[in-house]
């Protein structure tokens, strides 16, 4: 296989991947070219291109997708794959919104990755009595941005698990039915 088709093999199967995800915790909406997650749990999730939709993407086509955002009272956000749709990112800067362009990572093949001494990996279970300082660690990496390691650390953490109120039963029963039905 070429690397062109290669390339365009694994763009098609990255965009299966980015359609099938947040479906496990929204419900969809499809606008025009835009598939809109609108979420049923903790997170907050966006809109994208519609999977198969190859088109060109036009202001007036973000300008639509926002208004159904807010109607709804949801984050105007978007995300995509520029190799995919190319015309979102003009399209989204003409709304004077702004575009974070970050590079597409792809692990081909499979590495093994030593776990730090003094540390350890395990699976969240749907009982975990830490479930706020686990969500935590998300929380503090999404909103100090970058991939670089920064400042934030534990005490960033706990901080912000202290204040977490919920109690995440969506979240735990998610967890227990991914879990109960792979164990069935």
């Amino acid at each position: 296989m070429t690397d062109t088709l290669a390339n365009a093999a694994l763009l098609a199967r990255l965009e299966r991947f980015y359609d099938a995800v947040p479906r496990s915790g929204s419900h969809a909406e499809d606008h025009g070219p835009f598939t809109l997650f609108i979420s049923d749990g903790e997170w907050p999730l966006y809109a994208r291109p519609r999977l198969g939709f190859d088109g060109r993407i036009t202001p007036a086509d973000v300008a639509a997708m926002r208004s159904r955002q807010r109607e709804l009272s949801v984050p105007e956000t978007f995300e995509w794959v520029v190799e995919t749709t190319p015309t979102l990112a003009p399209a989204i800067r003409s709304a004077d919104m702004a575009v974070e362009e970050v590079p597409l990572l792809v692990l081909r093949e499979h590495l093994v990755a030593p776990v730090p001494q003094g540390h350890r990996l395990r699976r969240i279970e749907a009982d975990e009595p830490d479930l706020a300082r686990v969500l935590a660690v998300a929380a503090v990496a999404f909103t100090n941005g970058g991939t670089a390691a920064g400042a934030p650390g534990h005490l960033e953490r706990d901080r912000h698990a202290a204040a977490d109120t919920g109690d995440h039963a969506r979240l735990r029963q998610r967890l227990a039915d991914r879990w109960d039905a792979r164990l069935g």
